[in-house]
């Protein structure tokens, strides 16, 4: 019986040797596919961890350069809307100045023109034509003013029936300044426009 023992247990010493072999093999060979696999897959998620980071890197730079040229469109219209204030300003400080030198005039021509026309005398109409852009005729004798002289006083129309010189040259140099400043804004805004339109 003890030969069937060492017989046994030869045979069981055998299998389970070749059991311990066949278990080393598939140890081994599942080692080596799982390594295997994770390799392969590390290796696509590294590919897709790239191709992530470039997509990402060529959107970043697309928002960069639209961001770069919205700043260049925004700078250049600040810039536009500065010069043209800026001529605006002393377009405006040019038309104050104009109204001082014109209010002289007025006053000058109705001093010159004095209390003997029952309207606007040679030199205020000269005025009042100035006043209102129109350039002044070579020959202007102010013959056309003369038409209302008065020989005398009772012959003068009542002060309801008219303005007086001075009210009627105060409101040309009211009206030509108001249409110097309307051009002076509808050329700024034409630049302005025009100035855009480069862009």
């Amino acid at each position: 019986m003890l030969d069937l023992y060492r017989v046994a247990a030869g045979h069981a010493v055998r299998i389970g040797a070749i059991a311990l072999s066949i278990g080393l093999a598939g140890w081994m060979g599942y080692s080596a596919g799982t390594s295997k696999t994770t390799r392969v897959y590390e290796a696509r998620l590294a590919r897709q961890d790239a191709d992530h980071a470039n997509v990402l890197r060529v959107a970043a730079e697309a928002a960069t350069d639209t961001l770069g040229k919205a700043l260049v469109t925004q700078q250049f219209y600040a810039s536009e809307a500065h010069r043209v204030g800026l001529q605006l300003l002393n377009t405006q400080a040019a038309l104050a100045k104009t109204k001082e030198l014109l209010y002289a005039q007025i006053d000058r021509a109705v001093q010159q023109d004095g209390p003997r026309f029952t309207g606007l005398g040679p030199d205020s109409l000269r005025v009042y034509r100035a006043h209102l852009g129109y350039a002044a005729a070579s020959a202007d004798t102010g013959a056309a003013a003369d038409a209302g002289d008065a020989d005398q006083a009772s012959q003068a129309a009542s002060a309801d029936q008219g303005l007086p010189p001075a009210d009627l040259l105060a409101h040309a140099a009211d009206y030509g300044e108001w249409c110097q400043r309307l051009e002076a804004r509808v050329d700024a805004y034409i630049q302005l426009h025009q100035g855009a339109g480069l862009q």
